[in-house]
């Protein structure tokens, strides 16, 4: 299963400035697999919202050592850019404000299937899943619950 995630994470702390171009990062234990020096251009700087006017998003959940999101709701649908055969959708994170929400292509939403036939259902006009997408994506979703307790 293909997992989800955001384009940026942190704040971290600077350990040191490695070379003129990389730094050496203070990465949280549950990041332990992950080289800690990092080029300037995955790097931006972390500004401190003293308004608190951005609401955080929570702790992040592990299931078998990844970080998981949920799909709390699905907002829109669209063919992908470049593939028209193929679908994303525009989705509301669980436990995340709007500015979260995202573009998923359909092979993410395997997690998420009864709530996708429901949103289906309710738009039949938008584009779906061919029957090959639809039948792989039930596939992925009967392994994952075979694999044990995931939510």
């Amino acid at each position: 299963m293909k997992k989800l995630d955001h384009k940026w994470t942190g704040p971290y702390t600077i350990l040191s400035k490695v070379g003129s171009h990389a730094y050496r990062l203070d990465l949280p234990g549950d990041l332990h697999k992950i080289h800690n020096v990092f080029h300037v251009d995955r790097l931006k700087p972390h500004f401190h919202d003293k308004f608190k006017r951005q609401t955080p998003p929570p702790p992040p959940i592990f299931i078998k050592g990844e970080t998981e999101h949920f799909v709390e709701d699905i907002l829109d649908s669209k063919p992908k850019k470049g593939q028209p055969e193929e679908v994303e959708y525009l989705v509301k994170w669980e436990g995340y404000n709007d500015e979260f929400n995202s573009w998923v292509g359909w092979e993410g939403m395997v997690g998420s299937i009864e709530l996708l036939r429901s949103w289906h259902k309710h738009h039949p006009r938008k584009r779906q899943p061919s029957r090959l997408q639809w039948a792989s994506l039930e596939r992925e979703a009967r392994e994952d619950e075979e694999e044990g307790p995931g939510r």
